[in-house]
């Protein structure tokens, strides 16, 4: 069973460790994130699906995932002892503006997947450590800039700006769910609005978004519920204010993809 130890949300962060009991290999649902994935990995292996392959992640280890693309995380076998996990996750507009900033990148920013870097571990598990307790903003906010920059520091590169390669229709319907993440949106109104059938639409998007529309809507909410339970928002003003039915719905659909009951994750804030 996976425990959320501690979860905290600042200006364009949100920042969890968690603690994995001893037990059977698991395995996570394929889901995506909108923000830069960082994971920190201290003591034990895991797995990544990630990009149609399996990337391995050694013990102290950080991983980058970019955001909007599909994965999911294995154990590779039994855990004999408890495991420790750091993750932050990051804005992506922000991201890109403090690159802009900072070292004047103007393409696409790409991140190595995995990095096995002892000093860029540390140096990240340290500014997490930091932010945990931090309480003044302009601290935060300058602890928060030192991870793009150690990130563009060590494994980081700016490409040119990368054709998106999704059909336009694709783009459309991404971009109408993003905005209206929280109201009930019809198959029919998302494929009319994409300007194709609902039936062509549903194929296109699992093809170059990895899941069908309504659950790359579901994630979305989720990932608003995570931010909104870790400012300590109570779990039924979560789900009214995320598109769930109830209370209820949200707690099937938040430990289905976030790993723990939303309970536990609004306590560990």
């Amino acid at each position: 069973m996976r425990h959320a130890v501690t979860v905290k949300k600042i200006q364009h962060v949100l920042l969890e460790h968690y603690r994995y009991e001893p037990g059977p290999a698991a395995t996570s649902e394929p889901h995506a994130h909108a923000e830069y994935q960082i994971s920190l990995s201290f003591d034990f292996p895991g797995v990544y699906e990630y990009r149609g392959g399996r990337v391995p992640v050694p013990v102290r280890s950080v991983t980058v995932l970019h955001p909007g693309e599909p994965h999911a995380v294995s154990d590779p076998g039994p855990r004999e002892q408890h495991a420790h996990f750091a993750m932050l996750y990051l804005d992506e507009a922000w991201v890109r503006r403090v690159a802009a900033e900072w070292k004047r990148l103007r393409g696409s920013i790409v991140f190595t997947p995995v990095s096995c870097g002892r000093e860029l571990l540390a140096e990240l598990t340290a500014i997490h450590e930091r932010l945990m307790h931090e309480t003044q903003r302009l601290a935060q906010d300058a602890l928060a800039r030192r991870v793009v920059h150690a990130l563009l520091e060590r494994q980081g590169f700016e490409a040119e700006e990368r054709l998106v390669d999704d059909p336009r229709a694709v783009r459309i319907a991404r971009d109408y769910l993003h905005r209206h993440a929280f109201d009930e949106v019809s198959l029919d109104r998302l494929a009319f609005i994409a300007g194709v059938s609902a039936f062509h639409l549903t194929r296109l998007f699992v093809r170059h978004a990895g899941f069908p529309p309504h659950r790359y809507q579901l994630q979305l909410r989720v990932a608003r519920a995570r931010e909104l339970l870790a400012l300590g928002v109570p779990i039924g003003e979560a789900a009214l204010q995320t598109g769930f039915v109830d209370q209820s719905h949200l707690h099937r659909q938040f430990k289905r993809y976030a790993g723990v009951p939303p309970g536990r994750y609004r306590r560990a804030s």
